[in-house]
């Protein structure tokens, strides 16, 4: 089953996925480039674009390699936390600058995120110092991220 989440009105169409997949890879291509292997006009395309990017469906962005900007060390960490805590918990975590990914999850966690930096030993005192003694954190659990083998990014989910 397909998840829709509550801004997008409806999924993308056959044409917008397809520009989507050609823009992935490189999204400084022409959209004259575009338009001729998708077989619709320029015209065509500048509006999709325009639509998605207004709707929020799609944003076109700058990636950076974590290693090449200097974040060698990652922890992925997990928090149980008082159920009336969670989003206080979750908007003290927000202002954490090396925080770059939260979710709230269920099962033996709460909350989950991934904790960024230059090396684990000032990850580790982050996750002392800042972390741990937030009120309401009731059990924490850190995973020392030693090898990525796999990290797409096409896809994300957008928060305002």
């Amino acid at each position: 089953m397909a998840c829709q989440h509550s801004h997008m009105k409806e999924p993308l169409d056959e044409i917008e996925r397809k520009l989507f997949n050609l823009l992935s890879p490189n999204a400084r291509v022409s959209n004259r480039k575009i338009a001729e292997q998708l077989g619709v006009t320029e015209g065509a395309i500048r509006h999709r674009l325009k639509k998605l990017t207004s709707a929020r469906s799609m944003r076109v962005v700058a990636i950076a390699d974590f290693v090449k900007s200097g974040r060698t060390a990652s922890l992925y960490i997990r928090l149980t936390v008082e159920p009336s805590r969670i989003k206080q918990v979750i908007e003290q975590l927000v202002k954490v600058d090396d925080i770059t990914y939260i979710a709230q999850v269920s099962g033996a966690a709460d909350i989950t995120f991934l904790l960024t930096g230059t090396d684990l030993s000032t990850l580790f005192e982050v996750f002392r110092r800042k972390i741990k003694p937030m009120p309401g954190v009731r059990k924490s659990n850190a995973i020392v991220i030693s090898s990525v083998r796999k990290h797409e990014f096409q896809l994300a989910h957008f928060v305002e």
